[in-house]
Order: C-alpha cells, then structure tokens, then sequence
C-alpha cells in the first residue's frame, strides 16, 4: 500500500513538474522601464514613453562613399515601408509653401507684426517683385507661379523661420530627407514605429535589418537605433543568461552532490528547483499578469535557497533520527528560517520598484513549496539512507577562532565594511540598467557623431493641462519666461492666441494699406509687363482667411500628448541649462535630463534601501527574540548578517565595484540567508550531544555551497542587473558561511559547542 501510495504520488508530482515547466517555455518576459525605477520618477518615465521622441527609429546607414550612401539608405528606407515596420512621417509636396503663406494669419505675433512692415515698404516691394520676375522667367518659373502669385513679398520667410525652429540642434546636413554625415557617407533616417514597442516588434526590427544586411556589398553597413533597440539587447542579454546561468547552476550542484552528498537518494534534493522554480514563475505571473525576465533570472534564488530545508531534512535522517524526531525538532528550525526568509523579502513590498514586488512574490512561494516539500514529501522518500563517512573537505568545519581572535577580525571587518559603505560608488544612471553588445557601443557612437552629443545637451519639458487647450495654454506661459523662442509655443499657439493672432492681421491690414500695397505691386508689375490680375491670390488672401487651407505643423512634429489619466501634455526639447529648469519650475511642469534624473534616482534608491534595511532588521530581530526569548541570542544570530554586509561592501570599495538599484535585492537575501545560519548554530548550541547529530556542520556548508551554487553564479550573467546580483550574493553567501561557522561560535559559550 506504501509502495503504491509513492507511486502515485510519484507521478503526479512529475506530471505537475512537467505541466509547471511547459507553463514556463510559454511565459515571455516583458521588460518595462517602469518596472525598474522607484514611483517618485514613475510619471517622468512614463511621460517621456508617452512622448513622440520614444516611437523614433533611427535608420542608419554607413558606407564607404556619399553616392553609395544615398543609394543605399533610400533602399532601406524602401524595404522597411514595405516590410510595414516604419511610418516615414511627412512627405513634402509642391504645395507646401502655400500652405506655410496661407498658415500666417493663424501665427500672426507681434513680432511678425515688425517684420511684415518692413516687407510692405515702397522699397521692398520693387525688389521683392524684381526677384519674383526673374523666377517666372526661369526655367522652372511654371513651378513657381502658383506661389509667387499667392506671396509676392515673400511671407513665408516668416513662417520658415517658425519652421527653422523643429530643426534639431546639430551641425550636420539634413539631405534628401536623411541627415548626413563624415562628407556623406553616414545618413541617417528618422522614422516612427508602427508597432508597440515591444520584445515582438524588435525582433521583428532585428530580421528585417538582417535580412537587409545579408545583401549589402562589402564596406556598407546598415543598423537601427532608439528606445526599441534597448529592448531586444536587454531581452536578448537576459534570454542567453538564462541558459547559460541555468547550465552553470546544474553542473554547480551536481559537483556539490558528487563531492558532499554522494547518495541516489540525494538526488532528490537537486530536483527541487527544477519543481519550484517554475511555479513559482507562473505563481508571480499570475498575481501580476505579467513576469520581468530579471524576475526569471532571480528563479537562481529559489534554484539555491530552495535546496536548504531538504538539506537540513537529509542530513538529519541519515543520522538515523525518526522521522518523528526529525519533524519535532527540524520543524520549528525550518519554520523560523522560512519565516525570517519571508520577512527580509517581504521587504520589498516598501520599495515602489514593481520588479521588486515580482521577486519577493516569487521568492515567497518558492521558498514555501520548497518547505512543504522537505517537511512533507521528501522524507516519504528517504526511508532508509545510510550514514556517510564526513568528506576531507568537511574536516575544516571542525575547526574554531578562539574568542579573542573572532572579536579581533570581526572588528577589522565591520571597519572595512564601514569604509565600504561610505565610499563605494553607487550609481544612479539609468544606463547601469542596460545591457547591450559591443557592437551597439560602437553603432550608438557613429549616431552620436551625427548628432553632434546634443543628447547630452537636452532636456524634455513637459507642460500639463486637465485639457488639451490648457496645456498649450500653459505652454505658452513657460515660453514667455525663456529668453528663446520655444518651438511648440509658436507653431501650436492655443486657440485664445489663434484668435488674437487673427485679430492681430486683420487690424493690420486696413483697408488703406491694402489698397496701397495693391497700387504699389501693380505698379511695379506694369513696369516689369507683367499682368495686373496675376497677384489676385495675394489680395485675396489677405481678407479671406481660410484655415482647412493652412499647414498642419503636426505632419512634421506632433508635441500634444494624451496621457493615461485622461490628461494632455506639450512636450519640448529644450537646452538643459539652469534657465529652462527655472522657468520649468514656475510653471510647474515637469523635466527630464539626464543628470537631474540621475541625482533623483541615487536619492530614491538610497531612501528606499535604508527603509527595507531598517524593517527587514526590525521584523527578523523580533521573530528570532521571540523564537530564543533573548535579545542575546538574536543578537549573536545576527553576527552573519554583520559580517556578510560589512566584508561585501569592503570588497566593492577595494575592487572599486560600480553598484546599482539591484543591490536592494541583495539586501534583504543576505539579512534573512545570514540569519538562517546563525539560529542554525544557535540551535545546534542549545540542544543535547544525541539531538546534535541532526545538525551536523556539513548541513550548513552543503547549504550554504548550494546557494551559492544557485544564486552566486548569476556571476556569469552578461547583463549588470544579473551580474551584480550574482556578485553580491557570492560575496554575501559566502562570507556569511564563513562568519557562522568560525567566528560566531566563538562568541557562543563554549560550553554550549558540542
């Protein structure tokens, strides 16, 4: 009957393994910037993915001369419209410049106001019409008609210089509707997406410039840049790590198994993660609808601390303890390091960073299913496990820091660590979030070169309103506290300014002014045989105004965004300069640079870190002195935890380590993994020489390898998030194994080590 029930259980247990792993293959980790930073810089984040500069696609192509790169750059621009994966924005027509005269009236400010009386003066006029000759007469004059008898004084130099404005601040040339670069051999064309801008759409991205790429003769090269480019590298990065961690975690414990454990039985203890770790994924994926790929990657967390509690169990029967026994005293050892595990993640709940959430959800049910495993299924299992002889290796264990010693170097420690803490570098770019190829370096320079750095340079101001006419409206008042002309102001004036601007041209142009223009260009026009009635369209257009006919500044740049709260905003690209972050101020909008959102972001994260620290501390002191009933004894549980922290932090300041947001997860893993071996030690003190044996010292050291196994190799993760959650968590795991093994005995009554 006993056979069967293992049996079924057997094969249930497989079948849900298999289902949970099938699950895992179809989840796609969505990467979301948002995700990554804390909620005070969540709206400038969300405000800049709302704005039109995030859907750019910047096509670039490079060749070895200016003819080859024009060929080739219009080619691509081609083959992406056709494969529908680009939108060229707006293409110039013939009519364009009438459309510019005709928009005049609809931009008409004071300053226009100046300039068109020195267009209308007796003088001007005579030249005006001269130049205007002398074009119809050209070879291209048939072309030119049209506009020169609608704006024989050149009105739309006005409006060009409106139009000058949209232009970006770089040297380089605009040619052709590419700008261009290193005498013409770079171009580089700027398109919008037609897709969300997702993983899906730059994978899509991706082969078609592949796919593009393989037919390019030798010397030419073509590539993307933008926001969606940092998606597929980041997604890419994270995809490869996984594999690759995943290989390295496997051999790792299997090393450990062959070295340490060296019983069939024990295989077991390795299958666990491969149980856990995906329902813990599809656990999150449900709670949140949606699973980051860093969380995947954190799945190492459950791959090591999973194995833990099994250990424990493993160790303790093959001690030949009852299982009775084992379930009496092992229960509530595995219960309290569950519980103060929990609690350190929990944490993580303070924190706004949404992906932060998403791992302690999944470290919590990973830790939980791998509990109810060691306590209640394993042991099904491991009925009858032979005493193994204590490897070489463990014969280490044995050995103790006398007291004096122990308080000597955990003094040198907590120093180092002290400097550690004050000095590291702890980064606030949101670049350090990134991961991207060699190859993406060297192709984001050529664009920085195309672009002259004025990336550097710039900011996003955001301008607010509860509608659409108040954020122009407010627009308009940030504008007039900058000592520059502010592009989105003049050319989307709000519609109060429309009608002053109308009202500003029909004052201007009285009836006797217009009668003596009228007198003075047919005059001029007489003189030069041209025919009265050819400048009529300019007559009429003075008094008929007609806005269906003027030009929408919106086919080139669209700056009124709609946001999620049912809000608008007017987004401007500004010099980054104390002026603009004054006046940005004032009218209470909102501004993106660079190194301000670096100094909030270091600010955020430091206030966040210390507030997970502090309750992560505060909930485990209080379980683990309710546990002991003495703050002595919770206090000596922490001696791990010090050391660990103090001897990471050494380390990052002496290898002059650059860490970033993510060490917040590393936090809280030590503070509960350092504890968990401290009441380790403290029970193994506490109870007799026969119990004892259920706590050998080989169950921490297997333990505390196993995590490292698990977790320490993300080490050899490619992308920065991973990799300096790998390291920290080598450094951490490991000097907290060493801290409880050598130094924290030492500080316990002798007496009490058995």
């Amino acid at each position: 009957m006993r056979h069967s029930f293992k049996i079924a259980l057997t094969i249930f247990l497989l079948g849900l393994v298999g289902a949970s792993v099938w699950g895992l293959f179809h989840l796609k980790p969505q990467e979301n910037i948002q995700g990554l930073i804390p909620n005070v810089l969540r709206e400038k984040v969300e405000l800049f993915e709302h704005s039109p500069l995030n859907r750019k696609i910047f096509a670039v192509v490079v060749a070895p001369d200016e003819d080859t790169s024009r060929e080739y750059a219009q080619e691509l621009k081609n083959f992406l419209v056709q494969k529908e994966l680009i939108s060229v924005g707006f293409i110039p027509s013939p009519q364009i410049a009438q459309s510019l005269v005709k928009a005049l009236p609809f931009h008409f400010a004071q300053q226009d106001q100046l300039a068109l009386e020195e267009k209308i003066t007796p003088g001007a006029i005579q030249k005006s019409i001269q130049e205007d000759y002398e074009k119809l007469v050209s070879f291209e004059g048939f072309l030119m008609k049209p506009l020169v008898q609608l704006d024989p004084l050149r009105f739309i130099d006005l409006m060009a210089h409106k139009l000058a404005l949209l232009n970006p601040q770089t040297h380089s040339r605009y040619e052709d509707g590419f700008l261009t670069a290193q005498e013409g051999t770079v171009r580089v064309g700027i398109y919008e997406m037609v897709g969300a801008a997702n993983f899906p759409y730059a994978q899509k991205m991706q082969r078609a410039f592949a796919e593009f790429s393989g037919k390019l003769p030798a010397g030419v090269q073509a590539f993307f840049l933008g926001g969606l480019r940092y998606t597929a590298e980041n997604v890419t990065a994270i995809k490869h790590d996984l594999w690759k961690v995943g290989c390295l975690a496997f051999v790792s414990l299997a090393l450990i198994f062959a070295i340490f454990l060296r019983d069939k039985q024990a295989l077991l203890i390795y299958l666990l993660p491969v149980a856990v770790t995906p329902l813990a994924a599809l656990i999150t994926y449900t709670v949140f609808g949606r699973i980051s790929g860093i969380t995947l990657g954190f799945g190492s967390v459950v791959a090591g601390l999973s194995v833990d509690y099994a250990v424990y169990v493993f160790f303790a029967l093959r001690a030949k303890k009852d299982l009775t026994v084992i379930r009496k005293h092992l229960r509530k050892h595995l219960c309290i390091t569950f519980i103060t595990s929990s609690l350190c993640f929990t944490a993580l709940f303070i924190s706004s960073v949404e992906v932060f959430h998403q791992i302690a959800v999944f470290a919590i049910s990973g830790l939980l299913l791998s509990l109810l495993a060691a306590l209640y299924i394993f042991p099904l299992y491991w009925t009858d496990l032979t005493p193994a002889k204590t490897p070489f290796l463990f014969h280490a264990t044995r050995f103790y820091l006398t007291k004096k010693t122990a308080i000597i170097t955990s003094i040198l420690v907590v120093l180092l660590g002290i400097c550690g803490l004050k000095y590291t570098h702890f980064s606030g770019d949101l670049q350090t979030l990134n991961t991207t190829s060699s190859q993406f370096t060297s192709q984001r320079n050529i664009l920085q070169n195309v672009l002259n750095g004025t990336e550097q340079e710039q900011a996003l101001v955001f301008v607010k309103g509860n509608t659409q006419e108040e954020a122009l409206a407010n627009n308009e008042q940030f504008a007039k506290q900058l000592s520059f002309p502010l592009a989105t102001a003049v050319l989307f004036p709000s519609q109060s300014s429309v009608e002053k601007n109308l009202e500003r041209w029909k004052s201007f142009w009285t009836f006797q002014k217009r009668a003596d223009i009228q007198n003075n260009i047919q005059q001029e026009a007489q003189s030069l045989k041209i025919a009265p009635k050819a400048f009529t369209p300019f007559f009429d257009f003075l008094v008929d105004l007609a806005p269906q006919a003027a030009f929408d500044f919106s086919q080139i740049y669209n700056p009124i965004i709609a946001l999620s709260n049912g809000t608008w905003a007017v987004v401007n690209v500004v010099p980054n300069t104390a002026e603009v972050d004054t006046a940005a101020r004032r009218a209470k909008s909102i501004l993106i640079a660079g190194s301000s959102l670096q100094r909030e972001l270091l600010s955020a994260i430091k206030k966040e870190a210390a507030q997970i620290v502090c309750w992560a501390l505060i909930w485990n002191l209080f379980m683990v002195s309710l546990m002991f009933r003495s703050i002595k004894k919770a206090l000596l549980a922490f001696i791990p935890v010090v050391l660990a922290a103090s001897f990471t932090f050494a380390c990052f300041w002496i290898f002059k380590v650059e860490i970033n947001l993510f060490v917040l997860i590393f936090l809280p893993f030590l503070i509960g993994l350092g504890i968990d071996y401290g009441v380790f030690q403290l029970i193994r003190a506490e109870t007799d020489i026969q119990t004892q044996e259920a706590y050998p010292p080989q169950a921490l050291w297997t333990a505390a390898l196993s995590t490292l196994a698990g977790f320490g190799v993300l080490i050899f993760a490619r992308h920065g998030v991973l990799f300096i959650i790998g390291l920290s968590s080598f450094l951490g795991v490991g000097s907290a194994a060493l801290g409880a093994q050598w130094i924290l005995p030492a500080l316990i009554e002798e007496n009490k080590i058995k």
